[in-house]
């Protein structure tokens, strides 16, 4: 596997003296032994084994000439996109001894030593290079943040630059001071409130100073650092529990309910969170007695908005079948006019006038339908469909436009346990099936397709983006759609109300803008050799989409592998040292149009992990998270979960993403911060995009479309050899 433009591809003539062999096979002989499987840093200070003054005797420096060696390097290379970090590990490591003056391999190797918990001997790295070349601000800034990661107070004391420290230098210092005693704290906090360092204005930055603020019983000050790391990362969600213990410290108790409350639908394993709303709601009650107050107001005053309807002009537009929610106990709708029940296979036909409060229970496997003062309309184990009389026959609006009804649906809760978990009133076009089950009732909306996209389409791209770009995320989602009709056939409808397929919020959300687009391309879908072809697309690619067949296991020549078109396609992989500057900067691409999506970054507690992951005394308490293979983009395809008492696998993107925290896309590097016993703490995890990365980048189309390319240009960028057709 080739690395484009990688220091160390070509070959090379060693050039160092024997001392200098022998005194590094010592050393990593014995960090060998201190980090050999089984053993950890439990109970064990960690000591600079460079020594304070030791300077690396023998070494030669030398320039590296082309055209030596460079199959044992990219041999490693080539292991770690397999999947096979740890004999990555070892042939770097064997290849530096024989070429030490090659930085870049022992700057790839200090990356997969790091991810994989081997923090002292990526150390040792570090402050070679930075005792080496002094002037070199980023091993100073690497070798601090090392540091930080160990977090050892003895080490993070001693630590000194070897030359002009840089700004990074001292950010990942004061990072390391918070987890210690009060002075050093306190002295960390303010430097990190003045600091330049690009990491001061970040997410972690302001989560670690409103920790500190509340150790210190600093209410209101911690509340004001930790709501501005969710301002810089909405799903820095590591945040929400410490900031409603702000909010308790300061008696803001509905706040503090709010925000647990949000957490524990994001985790509804949390036990701590559960067990903190639940002690909030025993010593105040009133809390959930205003909130069903509150909701019980909001039903009787709510009218279920008018719309106005899509038409055909004669032509055949397919039907679609949304899945809203699953396994729903109680449900409350509002009619938007003169509405039928009417029970599937049967007889039952029940009707109503327009604004009529309807109640929907899941009852040993049956729906029961109730009115608002309970009177029950229907009780049925088959499915209900709940359709308008004046549908057919819309009428006149106030501006001499036809207007059709929808119906209201409140406090719908969809995505538990998902990084969009929520609860929302909606309002929906077309029809409302309740489809009773064993778990509970299945909601689903039935309508026309090009209605459905009036609302997929601005739930998916700010309506304010260019036109050209909304034209093309209306015949991806149609196109994705059609290919999916019949996807969840089993479970009774054919595309999910989520972003699992594409988000969807009903017609409340609907704007001119994005209805115009779906009316300006109608009937309008990709296809390749003839068939229309299942367009994924997602938020942001950071830079480089993936394959289809990287990410899922099946291959398709439409769903490949694509750079933004600002940069030129990849020879071959980025080296892990390059990877992590991928990650960590922001290159100039129209993807990065987006602040938080573009390049994020999250502190996630080594026993949310634990939890989510719900494998108990199998795994036990982690000890490292290692990849095991990567995408060309350098997303990942295999996580391995190392325990104390064994190994867990994580494959899927999803998967990987909500078991590791609810990250925003598998295009990250993982590093441990430890904590007092020697075992990881947290997990830092670094990354790039939003989203599963294969098909359109929402954002770089953005780009695309402001800097003048055409809606199909932008299709076409992404989805190779494609054809626009018209269906109808």
């Amino acid at each position: 596997m080739l690395i484009q433009n990688g220091k160390g591809c070509g070959l090379k003539q060693p050039k160092n003296e024997r001392m200098a062999k022998l005194f590094l096979i010592l050393v990593l002989l014995l960090l060998t032994v201190l980090s050999a499987p089984g053993l950890s840093l439990k109970n064990k200070e960690f000591t600079d084994p460079t020594g304070s003054d030791l300077v690396y005797p023998g070494v030669v420096w030398a320039n590296p000439t082309p055209d030596s060696a460079s199959f044992l390097y990219e041999k490693a290379i080539s292991l770690y996109y397999q999947g096979k970090p740890t004999e990555s590990i070892n042939i770097l490591r064997q290849y530096i001894l024989d070429y030490p003056e090659d930085n870049q391999a022992r700057l790839d190797l200090v990356v997969l030593l790091r991810e994989a918990g081997r923090l002292p001997e990526a150390y040792t790295h570090l402050d070679l290079l930075s005792r080496k070349y002094p002037q070199e601000q980023e091993y100073e800034s690497e070798r601090a943040k090392t540091a930080y990661l160990l977090g050892q107070a003895d080490l993070l004391r001693k630590l000194k630059a070897y030359g002009g420290a840089a700004e990074g230098f001292h950010y990942w210092r004061n990072m390391g001071y918070l987890d210690f005693e009060h002075q050093d704290k306190l002295k960390a906090v303010e430097a990190l409130r003045s600091s330049s360092a690009a990491e001061a204005k970040s997410a972690l930055t302001y989560y670690a100073l409103g920790r500190a603020y509340l150790e210190q019983r600093e209410y209101a000050a911690a509340e004001v650092h930790l709501r501005q790391a969710l301002r810089k990362d909405a799903y820095f969600n590591t945040a929400l529990y410490p900031l409603a213990q702000a909010y308790l410290g300061q008696g803001k108790i509905r706040a503090a309910y709010d925000s647990l409350r949000k957490l524990c639908r994001l985790a509804p394993w949390d036990q701590t969170a559960n067990t903190e709303l639940a002690r909030l709601v025993a010593n105040h009650p009133e809390l959930t007695a205003d909130e069903q107050r509150a909701k019980a107001e909001k039903v009787i005053v709510t009218s279920p908005i008018r719309v106005t309807p899509f038409h055909s002009k004669g032509s055949t537009v397919p039907v679609i079948r949304v899945g809203l929610a699953e396994n729903i106990q109680d449900l409350q709708i509002k009619t938007g006019g003169s509405f039928i029940l009417v029970e599937e296979g049967g007889s039952a036909r029940v009707s109503g006038p327009a604004e009529m409060i309807l109640s929907v229970h899941a009852q040993d496997g049956k729906t029961r339908i109730t009115t608002g003062d309970g009177r029950v309309l229907l009780t049925t184990g088959s499915t209900v469909t709940l359709s308008y009389e004046d549908t057919n026959n819309a009428q006149a609006s106030a501006s001499g436009t036809r207007t059709v009804p929808t119906t209201a649906v409140f406090d719908l809760e969809f995505g538990k346990g998902q990084y969009w978990a929520g609860e929302a009133d909606r309002f929906y076009r077309g029809e409302i099936q309740f489809r009773p089950g064993q778990k509970g009732i299945t909601v689903i909306n039935r309508l026309s397709l090009e209605e459905y996209l009036y609302s997929v389409l601005p739930a998916e791209m700010p309506a304010s983006w260019p036109q050209e770009a909304l034209r093309a995320q209306a015949i991806a989602a149609r196109s994705y759609a059609l290919a999916n009709m019949g996807g969840f056939a089993q479970r009774g409808f054919d595309v999910m109300g989520s972003v699992l397929s594409a988000a969807y919020k009903g017609a409340k959300n609907e704007t001119k803008k994005t209805n115009w687009a779906v009316d300006t391309t109608k009937g309008q879908v990709m296809t390749y050799n003839g068939k229309v072809i299942p367009a994924f697309f997602s938020a942001n690619s950071g830079g480089y989409t993936e394959s289809q067949k990287s990410v899922w296991g099946s291959d398709n020549p439409y769903l490949q592998a694509v750079p933004d078109i600002l940069l030129s396609q990849k020879g071959g992989c980025f080296s892990p040292y390059q990877l992590y500057q991928w990650v960590k900067t922001r290159p100039r691409t129209y993807s990065a149009n987006s602040t938080s999506s573009y390049r994020w970054q999250v502190l996630v507690p080594a026993v949310d992990i634990e939890n989510r992951l719900g494998q108990g005394d199998k795994v036990g308490r982690i000890t490292a998270i290692t990849t095991a293979g990567r995408g060309i983009s350098g997303r990942i395809e295999k996580v391995v979960i190392k325990g104390e008492n064994g190994d867990y696998e994580l494959t899927g993107d999803l998967n990987i993403r909500n078991k590791l925290g609810g990250l925003r896309s598998t295009l990250f590097v993982v590093e441990p911060k430890y904590g007092e016993y020697g075992l990881p703490e947290f997990f830092l995890f670094t990354g790039a995009g939003w989203g599963h990365g294969v098909g359109m980048c929402q954002t770089g189309a953005s780009g695309m479309a402001s800097a003048g390319y055409k809606g199909e240009e932008i299709l076409t960028h992404y989805y190779s050899g494609v054809e626009i057709t018209t269906l109808y």
